[in-house]
């Protein structure tokens, strides 16, 4: 049986991870594939790297959904090799480079002298994550496809175990890297043949073909569009032999992007050749905060196979994190549905028993300037930040600083508010796949689809919940606007009987009113 530490170098295990661990011990040997629910404050990156450092002898992969998230692996252990794509390594080689060195990093190079640089910082990187405990941005390196065709990922995840932290994130990732887009506009083809496999599997090549030509005729000053060309057409001559062997589980669609018409090929469950090669023979542990043993089982194509399913506790008391589900009417206002005037009204409420606490509201792109302007019709001194996906991070830092409402697109993952970062965080309606996508539509249509489609309403709540409470110390009032995450939670465990994470159910506070959110501020009135 195997031991784990119960120090990752830094700090001691608390009493939850400690718990956790001792349960993984025991079933360690009962399966090859692990998944963890691991909620707000529970440690995941603590957790991978105890495990790595415990499995002494053995080599440990440890996949992320994002370089942001590498760098923090790099940061906080700086032992760990990391390896991110090859854009992100500045080439600081003269005899390559001359005079713009600075502007030119070891893709650019490796495309132009078709070698890498001397001294190249990436290729030492990837050759350290040949013997090295190593973390990877599964998205750029781990899932390519060209890797997938030469045979090199073998060699980059040549390692005894596989861990997944944000393990929903990293599938997602790989998923999209088995999607391939083409524009009609340049490559037209017959709506009546997308239902053919051999002729789409033939078009694609066709269009492969084509860009092969182009990048040909293109000289050295073009290196990167070549470049660019060449690896479009070794995804499109891959992606046409998947869709002859597994036709059937992709969705295949025309999609709109910027005027344009987009024909879009993605899968509605990860390849088997895929899921074979990242995660086939290894020991593998899933980490995420709402990954479930439905969500592991579609990974392997609901293959029989035997999935150790564990919940770590988190050390965050539940008062601390609690979830308020406002339901009925809020300051005169429904709290179901709300036109933007009304929300804005509703927002405006909220944030006067705030003082100055940061607020943090889950939206789209395509509502927020509605809700901001909204919010300036009643409240023209009202402090508002909105962005774009090109000022996010910029806007989050200065909100952070200056506090105020800020109203967030995409931020129901990926985002530390730890502290006064967020005290306020508001969920104001529930947000499920989008059924104008063919890929969502075909997936709900496919097996289980209403449980799955169910499932992700949930998870969304989760993820969001999470951003405002990052350890034991820590609070945040969480407010869900729509009183539907109540017949979702019923529909999923009397309906499909999954089984719900308590450290979830423990936070719900059902048929709250606007008294009880000020009641609990004031509980922290005195906390910063």
């Amino acid at each position: 049986m195997v031991s784990f530490l119960r120090h990752d170098g830094r700090y001691p295990a608390r009493w939850n991870q400690n718990e956790g661990l001792d349960q993984l011990e025991k079933s360690w040997d009962d399966a090859d594939i692990h998944s963890i629910r691991a909620g707000p404050g529970s440690g995941k990156s603590f957790i991978s790297v105890v495990m790595q450092k415990s499995l002494k002898g053995k080599k440990t992969a440890i996949l992320t959904p994002n370089n942001d998230l590498v760098r923090q692996y790099k940061t906080d252990y700086p032992h760990l090799n990391v390896l991110i794509g090859k854009v992100h390594y500045t080439c600081n080689d003269i005899d390559y480079t001359g005079d713009t060195r600075a502007e030119l990093n070891c893709a650019d190079i490796n495309e132009r002298r078709k070698s890498y640089c001397n001294n190249c910082k990436y290729l030492e990187a990837k050759h350290r994550s040949y013997r090295t405990d190593t973390v990877f941005n599964v998205y750029s390196y781990i899932a390519s496809i060209t890797d997938f065709m030469s045979g090199e990922i073998d060699n980059e995840l040549r390692a005894d175990y596989v861990i997944l932290d944000e393990a929903e994130k990293c599938i997602e990732m790989l998923m999209e890297q088995c999607t391939i887009t083409v524009n009609l506009k340049d490559y037209p083809i017959k709506e009546i043949d997308l239902v053919d496999a051999d002729k789409i599997a033939e078009y694609l090549r066709e269009v492969a073909r084509d860009h092969e030509l182009l990048a040909k005729e293109l000289d050295d000053k073009e290196f990167k569009k070549r470049g660019q060309l060449k690896r479009k057409a070794e995804r499109l001559f891959f992606m046409a032999v998947i869709i002859e062997n597994d036709f059937d589980k992709y969705s295949i669609g025309i999609i709109r992007r910027k005027r344009s018409k987009i024909l879009e090929l993605k899968p509605i469950t990860l390849p088997k050749t895929v899921a074979n090669k990242i995660l086939g023979k290894k020991k593998t542990i899933m980490l995420s905060a709402s990954i479930f043993k439905e969500d592991v089982l579609e990974v392997y194509s609901n293959q029989n196979m035997d999935i150790n399913e564990l919940t770590f506790k988190t050390c965050i008391p539940a008062y601390n994190r609690s979830l308020f589900v406002l339901r009925g009417v809020y300051n005169g206002v429904k709290a179901k549905e709300f036109p933007i005037d009304q929300l804005a009204k509703v927002l405006l409420g909220i944030a006067k028993y705030c003082k100055k606490k940061n607020v943090l509201v889950h939206t789209t792109y395509g509502k927020m300037e509605d809700i901001a302007d909204g919010i300036y019709a009643i409240n023209p001194k009202a402090l508002v930040y909105t962005h774009t996906r090109e000022t996010k991070e910029d806007t989050i830092k200065l909100w952070k600083e200056t506090g105020g409402i800020f109203l967030g697109a995409g931020v129901d993952t990926g985002l530390d508010l730890k502290d006064g970062a967020c005290r306020v965080n508001i969920i104001p309606q529930i947000r499920y796949p989008y059924l104008g996508d063919p890929w969502v539509e075909k997936r709900k249509n496919w097996a289980n689809g209403d449980r799955w489609y169910t499932l992700q309403a949930l998870k969304y709540v989760i993820q969001a919940a999470g951003r405002g409470v990052r350890h034991e110390k820590d609070w945040c009032v969480n407010i869900c606007l729509d009183p539907n995450i109540n017949t979702i939670v019923n529909i999923l465990q009397k309906r499909y009987n999954i089984e719900i994470p308590e450290t979830f159910l423990e936070t719900l506070n059902l048929f709250a009113t606007h008294v009880d959110v000020k009641e609990y501020l004031d509980t922290f009135s005195e906390v910063k």
